[in-house]
């Protein structure tokens, strides 16, 4: 949990709010970028380390943001409909109790749209982020959420923990009941409440759980609700209309921001039935398709392709781009991860075969015919712009899981037998030359090492050394050594203990020991012996007098 600082706030209207004084200053287009750019870290001189170090320094690519003009327009949207959110449910002016107060009512109602008798000031707003799979909606979503504490405890000038967002699965079904489960698992998460208990249970009915679910988020000032893969309505067994209705009273009569996020099958029920949000429909939706082949394209590739771990750095080609570009279809996930998995396989054929590590419009035709075979549909449907394939591909599902794939089964290369014919022939050669060595110079590399393992144990150098010529007599299998200089240590007879013992010095006239000692010579305890000394008085007045 955090606690934040009531800062000023130069609009009139989020002045005095202690909800809104509570969350980060708003920000500027630049430093909006600035903090949304994640780019992996990245040294040059990296290049030179081994090829097997360098693979894993290519998954930081994996975890790589480029922040662009759509990010930008989702961190400044979100920001805007959160704080207007709160404007309605200012702790300061009592508005924020009215909306607890007209929660209790529709809890004791069972009714969400049940008529409160308080006015209530309602500002709430929400928007839908729709896009192609693989355009990073979640992980710019989560990047923006970041930004923000979760979790606010208040003091003054009323006592209550503010729930800033809270970002949740809609369920593969479309299930409202599996939706409220999953609400309240994640306000206990959050708040380390246990309303699950209470108001999650399987056996209660939905509008009971919907009910509370609306008072709770109320209760704690939920300032946005996030629900991501919102394309799960379509698979609801009573269609999608009873989700999207509930969520839309959620921005309607409770007051609370919500923001959808999903893939373009929910295109449709979003557009129907989300937008009857009143004021939903304000900021509209926001649509991520997949990017075209233009400036901004070009300017994400440029970005991505400085982070090259090959042992020599490719130049960025207009052959090159036309190839990333066709085989990705502008979907960013798809070229980053492409970029990664050629420069692994340029990497193992520096390992094995000794060749030029370099990232050719070839090989990265190579690399996706291999590892992207799964979406290679999607991909052609893309090409040729043919909306009736790419129907049949309405959340792209493979895209995410093929990626996962492709990932672990990245260490896989084109080992030929001729490539660990090669290799073997080289571990000869290194062991040959290893030996010639050895016999020139004298020194035995596995005696040293023996020896370095004794002497780092405490035994001194000339010790180690005899024991391990007494040990080599009957073997020259290293392990055997050891187990052999083991048993000698563990079998050599102990050295009598030479130290002269220091004697006891004497106790001292009236010394507590000395008493208790003469005491438990007589058979008496240390109260006894203590007490006939006079040490513990017999009586209460004695002590007083003491």
């Amino acid at each position: 949990m955090s606690e934040q600082s009531d800062t000023p706030n130069k609009l009139p209207e989020y002045a005095g709010n202690p909800f809104i004084s509570a969350l980060p200053p708003i920000l500027s287009a630049v430093e909006t970028l600035e903090f949304l750019s994640c780019p992996p870290l990245f040294d040059a001189a990296e290049r030179a380390l081994p090829g097997h170090l360098r693979k894993h320094c290519l998954m930081r690519l994996t975890r790589y943001m480029e922040p662009l003009t759509m990010q930008l327009e989702l961190a400044e949207r979100f920001d805007l409909v959160l704080r207007q959110g709160y404007v309605g449910r200012n702790p300061a002016t009592g508005a924020h109790h009215r909306h607890v107060l007209a929660g209790a009512e529709r809890v004791d109602a069972m009714d969400l749209s049940a008529i409160c008798g308080v006015p209530l000031e309602n500002t709430a707003c929400g928007f839908a982020l729709l896009g192609c799979p693989g355009m990073g909606k979640s992980k710019s979503f989560e990047r923006i959420l970041n930004r923000y504490p979760p979790v606010i405890v208040h003091e003054a000038p009323v006592s209550l923990t503010q729930l800033t967002w809270m970002k949740i699965d809609c369920p593969y079904k479309g299930s409202e009941k599996q939706l409220c489960i999953a609400f309240f698992a994640e306000l206990d998460r959050q708040l380390g409440t246990s309303y699950s208990k209470a108001f999650a249970s399987p056996r209660l009915a939905t509008d009971h759980m919907m009910v509370h679910m609306a008072q709770k988020a109320s209760l704690h000032g939920l300032g946005a609700l996030v629900i991501d893969e919102i394309q799960h309505v379509n698979e609801a067994k009573c269609g999608p209309k009873a989700m999207l209705n509930f969520l839309v009273t959620l921005v309607n009569v409770i007051g609370i921001p919500v923001i959808l996020v999903g893939t373009m099958g929910a295109r449709g029920v979003i557009q129907d039935d989300f937008r009857e949000a009143r004021r939903a429909a304000g900021l509209g939706s926001l649509i991520w398709d997949r990017l075209p082949n233009d400036d901004v394209w070009n300017h994400f590739v440029e970005q991505m392709w400085r982070y090259q771990w090959t042992r020599e750095y490719t130049p960025l080609t207009p052959e090159i781009q036309s190839v990333l570009y066709d085989e990705s279809q502008g979907i960013i996930d798809v070229v980053v991860k492409l970029f990664m998995l050629a420069q692994f396989r340029a990497i193992a054929r520096g390992e094995l075969r000794q060749a030029r590590e370099l990232l050719s419009p070839s090989l990265l035709r190579r690399v996706a015919a291999d590892e992207f075979k799964i979406i290679r549909p999607m991909i052609v449907a893309m090409r040729a712009n043919d909306p009736k394939a790419l129907s049949e591909y309405p959340d792209l599902r493979p895209l995410q899981d093929h990626v996962q794939n492709t990932l672990s089964g990245a260490l896989r290369t084109e080992i030929t037998t001729g490539d660990l014919k090669h290799a073997a022939q080289a571990a000869a050669d290194k062991a040959a030359a290893l030996a010639a060595t050895t016999a020139q110079s004298g020194v035995d590399p596995m005696e040293t090492a023996i020896r370095s393992v004794l002497t780092a144990a405490g035994m001194a150098g000339d010790v180690a050394e005899a024991a391990i010529n007494e040990a080599r007599r009957n073997s020259n299998d290293p392990f055997q050594i050891l187990a052999a200089i083991k048993e000698m240590i563990e079998t050599a007879p102990q050295k009598p203990d030479k130290r002269k013992k220091l004697d006891k010095a004497p106790f001292l006239e009236g010394d507590l020991r000395a008493i208790v000692a003469a005491g438990r010579e007589k058979g008496e305890s240390a109260y006894d012996a203590l007490l006939a000394a006079g040490i513990i008085p017999r009586t209460i007045s004695q002590a007083l007098a003491a």
